[in-house]
């Protein structure tokens, strides 16, 4: 599965809007990325709240530096 065509470009649009620097975009992409792999059988649009938590303590368990997990 891979973020939809149009779904890639609202995020890169809402994070051109919000300022985010063009060479920090593709990280950005690349976090919803790993998001949209960790359940793979599940549409991003039909995500809740609870799996991106569950996926931020996955992120938190994996021991990256605190900067990375806010990152994503």
């Amino acid at each position: 599965m891979s973020m939809n065509v149009s779904l890639r470009g609202a995020l890169l649009r809402a994070l051109s809007i919000q300022g985010v620097p063009e060479k920090r975009r593709k990280h950005c992409i690349g976090w919803v990325r790993s998001y949209e792999r960790f359940i793979p059988d599940r549409p991003l649009q039909k995500r809740s709240r609870e799996d991106a938590e569950s996926f931020m303590r996955h992120l938190q368990s994996r021991r990256l530096e605190p900067w990375q997990v806010a990152q994503a």
